[in-house]
């Protein structure tokens, strides 16, 4: 495998594994052949990058992701493929390595950094490759290059945001798994995730310090301890949705987030601060849910000495619609308080982008999604807002008179839009025994087989109009009329329409109308549409 990227001079670097397409291309670049006929040396690749990985914990999950894709196209499902690209990217985005310094937020994750120092070195310098065993191997190979080699590298992979975070902050250094010195019964007092009693409830336990160190995801560490339960979560250090602020003093500081999903066992928002100090101990701080809600897919900014968190998704009795959750943590003494804002706000936003201003008197918020409430999906932040966090007031940039409709089934069931284009896709490419499947799976859901093609024609509407093309979208379609892009979010329960810029009402009109008969055909049910 690596004979074969170093032949082709296939960089792979940050940005690479960063977009979607550009992780499809690759795999095309080595061709289909090589991975549907040639298995051997892709379970060869696997071996090799686990094993080079199998002493960092932080990223080795991250790895697994990445080799499932391969895995994936190896079984012909291009649709599944491009899922798992999608689930990555949040993966990469919203895990530990989310990283916030001073006024920037830098998506850097050290498993891709791993990745692009192993195949810079396998393409210009096959002898520091042979040198490399692990993660740590690739870091100081590249903390030793010239300067020389540090322009190459930064040419091509951005090496410059590595080391400026290196140089200000200790970050990316081995935390040594601790050995497993406490008796199932400790690990069963300290199994289940716990509220703090004062604000903040300094903890400390020799579990959870294990499961920071090694990793391990709740199912995993249940496993160690040949554990089953599906009454209670497992406490977890491996979550999505949390943010680390690293301080210049060495600290890394966790903030909650989420592990699994609504319809897991250990599904589980929290609502905790998890310092890691410089000397690799490990300190928690638990609150009282009235001081720190459950909280993930939030904003940490650092001002000085304190980090402000901005945004929430939280569990669905917790949002409060209309209004954007803020907490002010202090570093010093960790405690949390929550901030009331004024003015315009962006309502109960998560996913965003936060920045602070040079003068580090305001923040402005950008990207994310928003609940409005009434049981519709979380709809995009299309504007922009700035928080100004000496008066704690919003103000709102840009008014993006956007219009926006949700097509959806009047029963609020889930779409089979996703099931239907993989079906589609097997369909095109003569894959027969899995096209198959898919039909008994729509005649035993659904109760009849849809008429796969049409979906191809979905976002056609009966007006002149341009098909965009864009390659780092997954589940969205575009099209131009009359200047205006209008984009269709494909989600389970819905179809987002968003006419970005000013339409006459007759062309929106038909591409709603057009896009609502379709879908009722499609899936023989009555779809409805709502605006907001």
């Amino acid at each position: 495998m690596e004979k074969l990227l170093k032949e082709k001079k296939i960089p792979l670097d940050l940005k690479k594994w960063m977009s979607n397409e550009e992780v499809k291309s690759i795999f095309l670049e080595l061709g289909y052949e090589l991975i549907y006929e040639k298995k051997n040396i892709v379970d060869d690749a696997f071996k090799t990058l686990n094993e080079k990985m199998k002493d960092c914990p932080y990223f080795k999950s991250g790895l697994q992701e990445i080799l499932e894709i391969i895995t994936f196209v190896a079984h012909n499902n291009d649709g599944v493929l491009f899922g798992y690209l999608h689930k990555i990217n949040d993966y990469f985005l919203a895990e530990p390595f989310t990283i916030s310094y001073d006024n920037e937020t830098f998506n850097l994750e050290m498993g891709i950094l791993y990745q692009a120092i192993l195949w810079h070195c396998v393409q210009y310098n096959e002898e520091e490759y042979e040198k490399i065993e692990n993660f740590f191997d690739a870091y100081n190979i590249g903390l030793n290059w010239t300067e020389d080699e540090k322009k190459l590298y930064k040419d091509k992979h951005r090496l410059d945001i590595f080391y400026e975070l290196q140089s200000k902050c200790k970050y990316g250094r081995k935390i040594v798994p601790k050995k497993v010195d406490f008796t199932k019964e400790e690990f069963l007092l300290w199994r289940e995730p716990r509220l703090g009693k004062d604000n903040p409830t300094k903890l400390n336990s020799l579990v959870w310090e294990y499961g920071v160190c090694s990793y391990e995801s709740a199912y995993g560490l249940n496993k160690k301890f040949n554990y089953s339960s599906t009454k209670s979560a497992t406490w977890c250090f491996s979550r999505i949705g949390k943010t680390v602020t690293l301080l210049a003093d060495g600290r890394e500081i966790h903030i909650a987030g989420e592990h699994e999903d609504f319809y897991d066992s250990d599904f589980y928002i929290y609502n905790d601060v998890i310092v890691i100090e410089p000397d690799d101990s490990i300190i928690f701080y638990n609150y009282p849910k009235d001081v720190f809600l459950p909280t993930d897919f939030h904003s940490a900014t650092l001002i000085e000495d304190i980090i402000v968190i901005i945004g929430n998704i939280s569990y669905p009795e917790y949002r409060e619609i209309g209004v954007t959750q803020i907490y002010q943590l202090d570093i010093d003494s960790f405690k949390i308080t929550k901030i009331e804002s004024i003015g315009n706000n962006p309502k109960w936003i998560s996913r965003h982008k936060a920045i602070l201003s040079e003068d580090k008197k305001s923040i402005k918020i950008i990207g994310g999604q928003i609940d409005v409430g009434g049981n519709r999906s979380l709809i995009e932040n299309i504007d922009e807002w700035e928080l100004n966090v000496k008066t704690w007031e919003w103000r709102q940039l840009t008014d993006k008179q956007w219009k926006r409709f949700e097509i959806k089934r009047k029963d609020n069931d889930f779409n089979h839009l996703y099931k239907i284009r993989n079906a589609l896709f097997d369909l095109e490419h003569n894959w027969q025994d899995d096209y198959t499947k898919a039909l008994e799976y729509f005649k035993e859901e659904l109760g009849f087989h849809p008429n796969i093609k049409l979906i191809k024609e979905l976002y056609f509407p009966n007006i002149p109009y341009n098909i965009v093309v864009e390659k780092d979208n997954y589940r969205v379609y575009k099209i131009e009329v009359k200047g205006i892009i209008v984009r269709f979010n494909e989600e389970d329960d819905a179809i987002v329409v968003t006419i970005e810029g000013y339409l006459e009402d007759k062309y929106i009109d038909e591409i709603i109308r057009d896009t609502l008969e379709k879908m009722s055909i499609l899936e023989r049910c009555e779809y409805v549409v709502e605006s907001f």
